[in-house]
């Protein structure tokens, strides 16, 4: 099975998935302690348990995006290895065909 790919392409992918990778985990950093610590409005046990409430969902939250950035940066790789095999592919085939 022949397939038509375009390593170059592949490889921009995997560089803007890096920019990606890496925009999300700086705003990450900037807003992790907006998410993580919310002070009650009052010093009554709603208040209390509603800033606790808001804390353990931006935990989550942040776990999740973190989990996210990881997957993309896991992905880039992968496009990377794709975008060199076919380079080699592609440098091995046009050898033989000089060779036949």
């Amino acid at each position: 099975m022949t397939l038509n790919v375009n390593p170059g392409a592949v490889g921009m992918s995997a560089a803007t998935e890096v920019g990606i990778a890496t925009d999300l985990a700086a705003s990450s950093g900037a807003t992790s302690e907006a998410l993580l610590v919310n002070l009650p409005m009052a010093l009554d046990a709603d208040s209390l348990a509603f800033a606790e409430a808001l804390s353990g969902a931006g935990a989550a939250y942040t776990g999740v995006k973190a989990e996210h950035v990881a997957e993309r940066g896991i992905y880039a790789g992968s496009q990377s290895a794709a975008s060199a095999a076919y380079e080699a592919s592609e440098a091995i085939r046009a050898i033989e065909n000089t060779l036949s």
